[in-house]
Formats: C-alpha cells, structure tokens, sequence
C-alpha cells in the first residue's frame, strides 16, 4: 500500500508505504524501481517513521507531512532539513481555522500546474501558467496559490464533496 506519493524538484518519484520508500529517477534511462530503502537509512536526522503525504512546492522547498507535523527539506536533492524538528502544520499553514488547525492530518498534497489562455488574446497569445497547491485533511480541502503557503485561497478550506466543481478537477 502506497501512503505518500512525491514527484521531486530533482526529477525523481518517491513512492512512500510506512518506514519505506522507492524512487524512480525520470532522467535515468532505467525503467526500473529502486530497491527499498528505509526512511532512517536515507535520513537518521528524521524523526517521522511514516510520511502520509508530500509535495514539491513552487518556493524549492520539499514538504513532508506525518499525523499533524511536517519537515521541509530546502534543496531538491533532498539531503538538507530545513529543521530537524518537525513543525505544526496548522503554524505553517495559516489562516485556516478548519481541519488543519485543529490538528486533523494532512491526508494528501499535490500540485497543479495551469496553462491558461486569456480568452480576449490574440490567437499566438502565451498561456499564463499558474501553481495551486492542494493540502487534503480530512473531510476538507485547501488550496494555495504561488509559493505563498502563509494564506489559504480566499473561500478555502471546502468540503471534499466540491473538489468536482475544482476548474482543475473537472
């Protein structure tokens, strides 16, 4: 069983289940898996044992979440916590008195990158490309735009019953 899935800013994917984890490398001409490997094996300073969900975020930082705490590595190649001891996710991600704040888990992350083309452009026009983060927390979900994590979209946190009514979930 899969827990956490994390497409890094160094072109790999991370496939997490409990204290494991695999790693694809996209610019390795391999199509093949790595072996498992522990969390505790590739970081000892961790102190999560399981990580239930992840993203890369737009500022070149790497989230990690784990019950209601999360690391946050700074460079792409994963080998460097910002803090090696983990934060409140409801004091990082702010103004959200909802699930978060209330210390319900981070159940899933994801990030979605947009091409959106302004309807009154000429036809050659560039597409505007936009980043929402996605956090999922329960029966809930928020999003963030940019790299800005300290402010939920305004609207934000909702149900998870209006993620289809999500221009980006249609």
């Amino acid at each position: 069983q899969v827990d956490a899935v994390l497409n890094t800013l160094s072109g790999k994917t991370l496939l997490f289940s409990g204290d494991r984890y695999v790693e694809f490398d996209q610019h390795q001409m391999s199509r093949w898996w790595s072996e498992p490997k522990t969390l505790q094996e590739t970081w000892p300073e961790m102190a999560f044992t399981k990580i239930e969900a992840a993203f890369a975020g737009k500022d070149g930082k790497t989230y990690l979440f784990s019950g209601g705490k999360y690391l946050c590595f700074r460079d792409a190649e994963l080998c460097h916590l910002l803090d090696t001891v983990p934060g409140n996710v409801s004091d990082l991600w702010k103004n959200a008195k909802n699930n978060i704040s209330a210390g319900v888990a981070v159940d899933a992350a994801l990030v979605v990158t947009s091409r959106e083309m302004d309807e009154d452009a000429v036809v050659d026009a560039q597409k505007e490309i936009t980043r929402h983060t996605y956090l999922f927390a329960g029966d809930q979900f928020y999003r963030y735009q940019g790299n800005n994590y300290d402010q939920v979209e305004p609207g934000y946190p909702l149900p998870l019953s209006k993620l289809s009514q999500e221009p980006r979930f249609e």
